[in-house]
């Protein structure tokens, strides 16, 4: 501020009456509106001090007599009168009688803006031409200046423990010894040299504090210090001591500013007080990033959106009574449809099927085989045995060849049913599904004799049994319906590598209640051997 005062008078800094200033400015500036509104009005102008030898009482009165006068001496004296008044003006011309009120105002305008008191400084007055907005802005800067004046002349004394003694006012030394310097015009005073110099080695200071705070992360002094340079020297002595660990602090500074473009900072922060432990630093990530993912994911998907946990599980409870009561239900009319058409057990006659079946069913040793006790009751075994579970090789064993065919028959674990075990089986329903997975392992025959269709080189290609009745029907071209949920495995990880390699990863799996990946982990016993040649196990098993 004091560079820029040079080369301009601002004695007005300590002027006594420098409160009422801004009211004597006001006043002016309606005197001189009020001038120039008369002057508009008045037909001639007039210079300030010709306006004040013109006796505007006695030329109105010499008028008055001259209009009572016979004419035309009345006529030469009024015009006598105009041409008096007309020589003092300096442009326009005369109105009598008109004039005369205009001028008594021009005058009393005139004397009350030579009589504010700011005509009492040269520096600031320029007569009716005074520039009233440049006073005003002049005086801005000049209060500008007193409040920095009063600011640098007043600081607080403390005591030995650092707390307020008393405040300490040196305004009325400063003021006199800068008074000489403001009343000054020349812009070569060496006090400007000094405040030159100063304010160049301010500016150079004020960079390099700005370096620090941008390296360090804070200024090298506290906000509320009143000692500034004494506590920069002080980090900066500090800094030089601990040289060595000065590189480490760079890097997490740097870390810091990365975290802060990254919308991070609360993690530095909570890290640099002390709040949030290193240990924990990775799962404080995660728990702040999921906290800010998630309520996006869920405002994008309305079924998350309007999820509610409650109704949610009352979907499950209530889905698990009803599954509840159809299999209850399924029973009683499996029950109910099995005993269809059946007399009662007691009510049969001895040489039926039933009697004879009956009659085998009391005896300690039976005298007929199932197969020949089967083929006797040709009519009620489809009533008994509705639904069978049997492997193809009792199917062969116990089922005569004319029985009457099954509505359907099921295959399961078909990869591993040979093709020439199926076709018995096949040949006993009217219907057939083979349920299988073709990603399994194919029926071992390595305790079989080799009499396969690979070693007959009189077949042709498409006329050789495949390795099962799964792939022959796949190979047929017979429809295939691809069941995709999995829910067999509790920790999903058990079907995730099967899922990925095997089934193209088109495996529907559940997510399972643990979310840590430990269900399938590998460990390392350093103390275990494979017995190969014996119990192809291992001495030593891992106690997971």
């Amino acid at each position: 501020m004091l560079l820029e005062s040079a080369g301009e008078d601002f004695r007005t800094v300590f002027e006594p009456e420098f409160d009422k200033l801004p009211r004597f400015v006001e006043r002016l500036d309606a005197d001189i509106t009020a001038y120039d509104a008369a002057a508009a009005q008045c037909g001639a102008r007039f210079a300030d001090d010709q306006l004040k030898r013109i006796r505007c009482d006695e030329l109105e009165r010499s008028w008055l007599a001259a209009e009572q006068s016979i004419w035309p001496l009345s006529f030469w004296r009024k015009s006598q009168l105009a041409r008096s008044l007309q020589a003092l003006a300096t442009s326009g011309h005369v109105k009598l009688p008109d004039d005369f009120d205009r001028l008594r105002s021009l005058q009393a305008s005139l004397k009350c803006i030579e009589s504010n008191p700011l005509s009492t400084r040269p520096h600031l007055w320029a007569g009716r031409q005074t520039q009233v907005g440049a006073i005003q802005s002049y005086l801005h800067r000049c209060e500008t200046l007193r409040s920095l004046i009063d600011r640098v002349g007043t600081f607080d004394r403390t005591d030995g423990r650092g707390k307020m003694a008393s405040r300490v006012t040196q305004r009325e030394t400063l003021s006199q010894a800068i008074l000489p310097v403001l009343r000054d015009t020349k812009s070569e005073h060496p006090v400007y040299e000094t405040a030159q110099a100063f304010s160049s080695a301010y500016e150079t200071l004020d960079g390099l504090l700005g370096s620090f705070e941008y390296a360090a992360g804070r200024p090298p002094y506290a906000s509320s210090s009143m000692r500034m340079l004494d506590d920069s020297n002080a980090m900066a002595n500090r800094i030089l001591d601990q040289q060595k660990q000065l590189q480490s602090w760079t890097a997490w500074q740097s870390v810091v500013r990365r975290a802060e473009k990254c919308e991070m900072s609360p993690l530095t922060d909570g890290l640099q007080c002390g709040d949030l432990p290193p240990q924990n630093i990775v799962d404080q990530f995660a728990l702040g990033y999921i906290r800010w993912w998630l309520p996006t994911l869920i405002d994008g998907s309305e079924p998350l959106r309007e999820f509610q946990a409650g109704a949610y599980e009352n979907h499950i409870s209530e889905f698990r009574r009803l599954d509840r009561s159809a299999r209850d239900e399924a029973v009683r009319q499996i029950r109910k449809t099995a005993g269809h058409e059946l007399p009662l057990q007691n009510g049969v006659p001895r040489k039926s099927e039933l009697g004879r079946l009956r009659h085998q069913i009391g005896l300690k040793r039976p005298s007929k085989a199932i197969r020949e006790l089967i083929e006797g009751m040709p009519e009620s075994f489809p009533k008994l045995a509705r639904c069978m579970l049997m492997s193809p090789l009792s199917i062969a064993q116990y089922l005569p060849v004319d029985q009457e065919p099954f509505d359907v028959v099921i295959f399961d674990e078909a990869s591993q049913i040979t093709t020439w075990d199926a076709i018995g089986a096949i040949a006993q329903g009217r219907q057939t599904i083979i349920v299988g997975d073709p990603k399994q392992l194919p029926p071992t025959n390595f305790f079989s004799r080799s009499q396969d269709d690979e070693d007959n080189e009189s077949l042709d290609d498409y006329e050789k049994d495949l390795e099962s009745i799964l792939d022959e029907a796949i190979a047929a071209g017979l429809p295939v319906l691809r069941l995709n949920w999995h829910y067999r495995s509790r920790h999903e990880s058990l079907i995730q590598f099967s899922n990925q390699h095997y089934y193209d990863g088109d495996l529907v799996s559940f997510p399972s209640p643990e979310t840590s990946d430990d269900a399938v982990s590998m460990v390392h016993v350093p103390t275990a051997n494979y017995d190969r040649g014996r119990t192809r196990t291992s001495t030593a098993r891992s106690p997971r």
